[in-house]
């Protein structure tokens, strides 16, 4: 099977009855690749796709929390589909992004990523941290096994802990291969060379916050901060 196929396969199984089937097939086929079948910018093209899909409006503010290297893959899916897309990240690691607004909040990663779970109450917030993207790194670890680069009687080898639960999710559905190794938890280099790839050379500041809903909130509502 090509990774399209398995990857319709799988996210039909793992999502249900979430989107219907003439339409996954149509979101596989048009975000997935089958020369590059890599997480994270399977997953990142998928969610980017489907956040279009389920009628995100263009020009409504959305918002992404970047704390890890996947999420600046998303920032890069996401800028060409969102004409108002917002950028939250922690104190010290904003810098100008193309495509997206950053918004400097004033506390750590896990500080970001709790305001995040507290703005999606109020706000489109999109994330890898979900379903979807789940169910394509289950996909990746599926097509990785079957169609092996080395030795097939070799562990396979995961590069983040996301990549090692979909390893985990795949046995469970009765994929055949030796439990993943953990060779890396961040893919520094390469998330490094992505992050700078999509950063702009101007000298645009980003918008520093203090770690609250009502802080954000009045940034992606005021019609008087430029974006």
């Amino acid at each position: 099977m090509t990774f399209r196929e398995i990857a319709y396969v799988v996210l039909d199984v793992l999502l249900g009855d979430e989107i219907e089937a003439d339409a996954l097939k149509r979101l596989v086929d048009t975000s997935l690749s089958d020369t590059q079948p890599f997480s994270p910018e399977a997953e990142s093209a998928f969610v980017a796709a489907l956040w279009a899909y389920a009628g995100a409006p263009l020009h409504a503010p959305t918002l992404l929390c970047a704390v890890e290297p996947e999420d600046f893959y998303l920032i890069g899916a996401l800028s060409g589909r969102c004409d108002n897309l917002n950028v939250i990240m922690p104190k010290g690691t904003a810098g100008d992004i193309v495509g997206a607004r950053a918004i400097d909040v004033q506390g750590s990663a896990t500080d970001c990523l709790h305001l995040c779970s507290e703005l999606e109450r109020v706000t489109m917030v999109c994330t890898l941290h979900n379903a979807a993207a789940s169910a394509v790194r289950v996909a990746v670890a599926i097509y990785c096994a079957t169609h092996p680069q080395i030795s097939p009687d070799m562990s396979p080898e995961a590069n983040s802990a996301a990549m090692l639960r979909a390893y985990e999710t795949a046995r469970k559905l009765g994929l055949r291969c030796e439990p993943p190794v953990l060779v890396s938890v961040q893919p520094v280099p390469v998330a490094a060379s992505r992050m700078q790839s999509i950063r702009a050379t101007g000298n645009r500041r980003p918008l520093r916050v203090a770690p609250t809903v009502d802080a954000v909130m009045r940034i992606l509502t005021s019609p008087t901060i430029a974006k």
